[in-house]
């Protein structure tokens, strides 16, 4: 054959596929991927970021990334480095359970056959074994990761330990950024994000071809949640409405207890109470508003939010009781008043969506 190489053995004639790329073999390539996707998109997002290119698709201003986190660039690349050392070496754990080393294509030809109840064309069952089998593979690994991060997410801010310990790390990310998206605790990035992933392929049984797009498409979906940009033509933030805009969320003091899910979908959130629909934000800001002054906010001219809950009560920080949830939504009004068109800082809506909403409409995610 053309395009793979094949060796008798013990079961007859099986095959091995050829690699995606001729100069490095599907293994490697498939530790590899995720960390070039990584670095290509940060980087090219880190270049946007020192320009006024698409400045109005900015969730967060300049200002606000300087003052409001609280670890510097440097910090977050070198805890990254360490957590794709170690996802590395997992991966290479993991290769020892790859059994498609050769692998004859008849023999799944001949299963789609046998379990198809109905007879199919040869070109309707190539297109079973190698395009319909393939994406319910990936399908049912991508739930199992979102279950996965689910659950564990949830728990590190349910478990004060696990948060004091672990999670927090992430969460000084108060304006996430596209290098920010694996900035974790060493253990955490290889509890939630490695091992999730590395279930995801085991449980599936996905081919080391499969895996190739696996690991590098949730690696590029992941870098985009954390992107800081809310883009009107990117197909992630189109398709998923799990996005930049959702996650944004989670990383605000109001939302800091909503929005668990990642990094595909939002049903987890939606069944366990936790979903916060980004519209929430304005619609509480005008219930705040309502409260006649009753919710006090001070802001100071550098970006920094001083919130005070109801009738003078300082809100609890990780998001507690409604009252104090609306002041602090109340306090992403920022650079200018509401109602002289001033725009909000902190919120996850553009100008354009924030004239949309003004007018009574309703921007969909």
């Amino acid at each position: 054959m053309l395009n793979s190489t094949s060796m008798d053995t013990a079961y007859g004639i099986q095959w091995k596929p050829a690699p995606v790329l001729p100069f490095i073999e599907d293994t490697n390539l498939a530790l590899l991927a995720p960390l070039i996707v990584y670095w290509v998109m940060s980087l090219l997002f880190h270049c946007i970021d020192q320009t006024e290119f698409l400045a109005e698709r900015r969730i967060h201003t300049p200002l606000e990334m300087r003052s409001r986190n609280k670890v510097t660039l440097s910090k977050v690349v070198r805890d990254v480095i360490i957590q794709q050392a170690v996802q590395t070496g997992f991966g290479l754990f993991l290769q020892r359970f790859d059994a498609e080393v050769y692998h004859d294509p008849q023999i799944t030809l001949d299963k789609v056959t046998a379990f198809v109840p109905f007879a199919l064309s040869e070109k309707a069952t190539r297109g079973v074994a190698f395009m319909l089998l393939p994406a319910i593979r990936f399908l049912i690994a991508i739930l199992i990761l979102d279950t996965w991060q689910y659950w564990w997410h949830r728990a590190m801010h349910t478990n004060k330990w696990l948060y004091r310990n672990f999670h927090s790390h992430h969460h000084r990310l108060y304006v996430p950024y596209a290098f920010g998206a694996l900035y974790n605790h060493p253990i955490e990035g290889l509890l939630l994000d490695t091992i999730g992933a590395g279930l995801g392929y085991l449980v599936t049984g996905m081919t080391t071809k499969e895996s190739i797009f696996f690991y590098a498409f949730s690696t590029a979906k992941t870098v985009d949640d954390h992107c800081g940009y809310l883009l009107p033509i990117d197909p992630l933030q189109i398709f998923f409405s799990n996005n930049a805009r959702y996650h944004d969320i989670h990383h605000q003091s109001y939302g800091i207890k909503k929005n668990f899910s990642q990094p595909y979908f939002t049903f987890w959130d939606k069944l366990c109470g936790t979903y916060m629909d980004p519209m929430e934000t304005p619609r509480a800001l005008r219930l705040a508003k309502e409260a006649n002054g009753k919710a006090k906010v001070n802001v100071s001219d550098d970006g920094k939010f001083n919130d005070v809950g109801i009738n003078g009560t300082k809100g609890d920080k990780q998001g507690g009781g409604e009252k104090g949830e609306l002041a602090r939504r109340r306090v992403t009004i920022q650079d200018g008043d509401e109602d002289d068109g001033g725009s909000y800082n902190t919120s996850v809506f553009t100008k354009e969506e924030e004239k949309v909403i003004r007018k009574g409409g309703r921007v969909e995610m």
